[in-house]
């Protein structure tokens, strides 16, 4: 992928996903009741427009299936069973035995072909004076008729000039079988998806998912645009009521102990015992029922709270505003724990010896985003970071020296997915599926293991105040 097609690719959606998988069961349908009366053209068009359609919803799917697989709400629930239930009634009990059975007759006849239906040839000019009639009956006057026929007489000659019009190309009935099969492929794999998700939000999370889970949720809200906003809201509320002059540690615990009135009832024990350690909140959450929205409040007035925490440690210790090593990555504050940038180095340190080409980097990136360090997950602002006189510029080999093009060689399956849940089969399935011939079948497994080396070699090490 180049860096062009990084930047132009759309922000994945619910509500578009959602609207796109009702609008294909829909062409589903259309396409089945309207066969036996088809045109040869209209054939040829609606079966390669629902390709396109399916096509289309299989990549958006396995951007589902990441964001799934990071989300502790499990909000997806219900539109996971929707969806499957869609999928069986439409996919699997209408359009699979009717493919099934022009399968079956492809094979006997070697015909795959509409009626002869001959089409509407009359220009703009020429079927606009036939429609007066109705036209002034919708309140066109008969001069004001009269001076648009001429004006769209004007355009269309000049127009028809200029522009030859695409006719469709005449389709053989082998391409339109593989066409078909490309269908039945696709939503098969869309079939798989849904039985997958649902059986993901079907079970419940481990503590262990849950806790790192809701870590992140808490980071999420300093990214998330919404969020951020009202973090912004509520600090900027707090200066004005006091009179816009720095908080000091007294109005800053006040803060806090007013938070609690923010959290819903069903999260309130969790947010009491843990605020301080949303590893922990989480643990504990895993055994409470709620809503995405009262999780998402949840998420918030923790990420409050810390930042008083972390405000309240600087306010102590100033010292530690040191900022001269740059900084355009790492989270000053993760959990709670202002973070130390120079302890964070030497953490770096420990895992470089590891790192024996540089490709490798991406696993210290790896094992940095899983301890949820990374605000800015750019890989070129990681290099550039990286590589500075500040960092390791000045102590990494040649063989060590890496850019972003080196990490964004694994964007795709590497990065949409903590290490941690990796899976050798589901990374073969994307490795063929996308045509990611340069990775090798044991890139997964290669990379997992790495990324566990590094964990154990930073074990016990303290870079969070």
């Amino acid at each position: 992928m180049t860096m062009t097609e990084t930047v132009l690719q759309p922000t994945f959606s619910y509500e578009v996903f959602d609207r796109q998988l009702e609008t294909y069961y829909m062409m589903c349908q259309v396409l089945i009741q309207g066969w036996e009366d088809y045109g040869t053209q209209e054939m040829n068009f609606d079966i390669r427009s629902l390709c396109t359609k399916a096509s289309r919803l299989c990549y958006m799917a396995d951007q589902d299936l990441a964001l799934q697989y990071a989300d502790l709400t499990q909000q997806r629930k219900l539109n996971n069973n929707h969806h499957m239930e869609k999928m069986s009634q439409v996919v699997v009990g209408q359009l699979f035995p009717f493919l099934k059975d022009i399968v079956n007759r492809y094979h006997e006849t070697h015909v795959l072909q509409g009626h002869k239906s001959p089409l509407f040839t009359a220009q703009v000019s020429v079927l606009l004076p036939k429609l007066k009639e109705v036209l002034m009956d919708d309140g066109m006057g008969e001069d004001e008729l009269d001076a648009f026929i001429s004006d769209i007489q004007t355009v269309e000659n000049g127009f028809l000039k200029k522009v030859k019009f695409a006719k469709y190309p005449g389709v053989r009935p082998e391409e339109r079988f593989w066409n078909l099969l490309q269908l039945m492929v696709f939503s098969c794999y869309l079939v798989q998806h849904f039985r997958r998700v649902t059986h993901r939000t079907g079970k419940r999370l481990s503590d262990e998912e849950m806790g790192w889970l809701t870590v992140s949720g808490v980071q999420g809200c300093l990214k998330d645009a919404k969020m951020k906003a009202e973090l912004d809201l509520y600090f900027s509320t707090l200066e004005y009521n006091h009179d816009k002059g720095d908080l000091g540690e007294e109005e800053m615990r006040e803060a806090q102990r007013e938070l609690r009135h923010e959290v819903p009832q069903s999260v309130l024990l969790p947010y009491l015992h843990h605020v301080d350690d949303a590893y922990q909140m989480g643990v504990e959450l895993n055994q409470c029922r709620f809503t995405a929205e009262e999780c998402r409040q949840l998420l918030l007035t923790t990420a409050k709270w810390q930042i008083l925490e972390a405000n309240i440690y600087m306010l102590h210790h100033p010292e530690e505003m040191d900022e001269s090593l740059t900084n355009e990555v790492f989270y000053k504050v993760v959990n709670g724990k202002v973070i130390d940038l120079k302890e964070l180095k030497s953490t770096i340190c420990k895992m470089l010896p590891l790192v024996n080409r540089k490709n490798q980097w991406f696993c210290v990136w790896c094992v940095l985003k899983h301890h949820h360090l990374l605000q800015n997950l750019s890989h070129e602002a990681f290099a550039r970071q990286m590589m500075s006189k500040d960092w390791f510029g000045d102590v990494v080999t040649a063989q060590q020296r890496f850019s972003g093009d080196t990490l964004r060689e694994y964007k795709r399956y590497f990065s949409e997915y903590d290490y941690a849940n990796w899976d050798n089969d589901l990374f073969l399935e994307q490795k063929q599926l996308f045509g990611m011939n340069k990775w090798s079948s044991s890139l997964c497994e290669k990379f997992k293991q790495k990324c566990q080396e590094m964990e154990q070699a930073i074990m016990g090490w303290k870079f969070m105040r």
